[in-house]
């Protein structure tokens, strides 16, 4: 009878240990798992962002080329109103404090800078994007190149759009 009281103390203790650590190591597989689906988390709105800017770059390539198929020469007294002149040759549009380019749902800016003639040839079209919050910090940026001429029947033609 004593023998098996004996153990009997020495399974609960053992039973005690291997339970401490089985719930050690369920607890790391969890914190693991959870740092596991925090990063995966910020990888997806890095790609989110990331797309949101490639797509405002490439509206502000379209809309400089609707400038020019409108008949307008990159100069503030012939492109949009929403246009605001940075330089020379350089307009941004943005729909922060602003009632330009609504059709973004999240705040987002760009600039473009037209490099040539449209009348005259090769045109280089430098498209800038930046999408923020509503603090106006900037979570990811975007830049566009494009390239287009005039047509002999007046049409845009594209001739490339890639990152620089």
């Amino acid at each position: 009878m004593k023998k098996n009281q004996k153990y009997q103390s020495l399974n609960n203790g053992s039973i005690l240990i291997l339970s401490t650590f089985l719930i050690l190591a369920i607890t790391m597989i969890s914190v693991t798992y959870w740092k596991l689906i925090q990063i995966r988390i910020q990888i997806l709105s890095q790609k989110k962002y990331s797309t949101q800017a490639f797509y405002a770059a490439r509206a502000g390539i379209e809309d400089a080329i609707y400038e020019f198929r409108m008949g307008n020469d990159w100069d503030i007294t012939q492109v949009n109103n929403n246009w605001t002149q940075k330089n020379e040759t350089t307009f941004y549009k943005t729909n922060i404090n602003s009632s330009s380019l609504s059709y973004f749902d999240y705040p987002v800016s760009f600039s473009v800078s037209v490099i040539g003639d449209i009348n005259n040839g090769f045109v280089t079209i430098n498209s800038s994007a930046s999408i923020s919050n509503e603090e106006n910090i900037v979570y990811y940026q975007k830049s566009l190149v494009a390239s287009i001429t005039r047509s002999f029947d007046n049409e845009i033609i594209i001739h490339a759009i890639k990152e620089p």
